[in-house]
């Protein structure tokens, strides 16, 4: 056993030790692209930015990998260190065989590292390397600004029937041919306007569609040029007494009474705490900066 010792303090530790500085290093390689992705920390060879293009990528995984090998074998080479030297300096023999047992999980430890790396090596080289790329992308932003005209395109609102049987403001819809919205969507708006007569708060009463298919000017979200949403409000008579939450509440109510999703539109958070305040449900408003007046949006859910 002294005899391995004194082999392994001689060559092998020295060795170990030096392949685990070198490996990170020795197979690094340093990006190169002017597109780069800058980390929190950096790696040893690699520094802190992984190039965004060939190479890139596969190099920064490359160092991971032969690092974790690198740190493995390190690692190992301390716990031999500390098991032989526990070993030789005490004549105990629960400390003999305490330091032993390091040695020996050690040593186990560093033939699995290295063994990884030698198999697969060996096996196929290949296996070792990685090709993958990180690429940047350019995403054309679809972002359309507010009062830009919206052309109806071949497919938009295909199953859309005119909506009948409750108020449309006057110019709610872009054409000639009236608002519209899908089939589906119609008949619960009919419905709707039958819950809000029966809600029993006085003023609410008869919904009006304030947008609908084809809209006047494109909007983010695409359900206004497929049909399945819709613009719409109280009367004219309730929005001058002042809405209320009580009212956001009463409505949202009715909407899922009849499966639909209705969203009250404000400007500021200010705004949504008063109508939190006066009754209404958080999940009943949201908040969007760039309207011009407050409304409902209803989806057909």
């Amino acid at each position: 056993m002294k005899a391995f010792l004194t082999f392994f303090f001689a060559f092998a530790l020295p060795g170990g030790l030096a392949f685990a500085l070198a490996a990170p290093l020795a197979f690094a390689q340093a990006p190169t692209e002017p597109q780069s992705y800058t980390l929190l920390e950096g790696l040893p060879g690699i520094g802190k930015t992984i190039a965004l293009g060939p190479g890139g990528l596969s190099s920064y995984l490359q160092t991971v990998f032969n690092l974790g090998i690198g740190i493995a074998v390190a690692l190992a080479v301390v716990m031999i260190v500390i098991g032989g030297a526990q070993y030789l300096s005490t004549d105990a023999v629960f400390g003999k065989e305490e330091g032993k047992e390091k040695l020996t999980h050690a040593v186990w430890g560093l033939i699995l590292a290295l063994g990884v790396f030698i198999i697969l090596n060996t096996v196929n080289p290949d296996i070792l390397k990685s090709s993958l790329t990180l690429e940047l992308k350019q995403v054309a932003k679809q972002r359309f600004e507010p009062g830009e005209p919206y052309a109806p395109k071949e497919g938009d609102c295909s199953d859309c029937v005119l909506i009948k049987g409750v108020q449309v403001k006057s110019g709610a819809c872009g054409g000639t041919e009236g608002c519209k919205a899908t089939r589906t969507l119609v008949e619960k708006l009919r419905k709707l306007d039958g819950e809000l007569m029966n809600a029993g708060i006085p003023g609410i009463f008869n919904l009006r569609v304030t947008e609908a298919w084809p809209p006047t000017i494109q909007h983010k979200d695409k359900c206004h040029m497929q049909g399945t949403c819709v613009d719409a409000n109280f009367t004219p008579e309730v929005i001058a007494k002042g809405i209320t939450g009580k009212y956001v509440e009463a409505f949202g109510r009715a909407a899922l009474n009849v499966s639909i999703r209705a969203v009250y539109e404000v400007k500021d958070f200010k705004r949504r705490d008063e109508l939190m305040r006066q009754g209404a449900q958080g999940h009943f408003i949201a908040i969007v900066q760039e309207i011009t007046a407050e409304h409902f949006s209803l989806y057909n859910n």
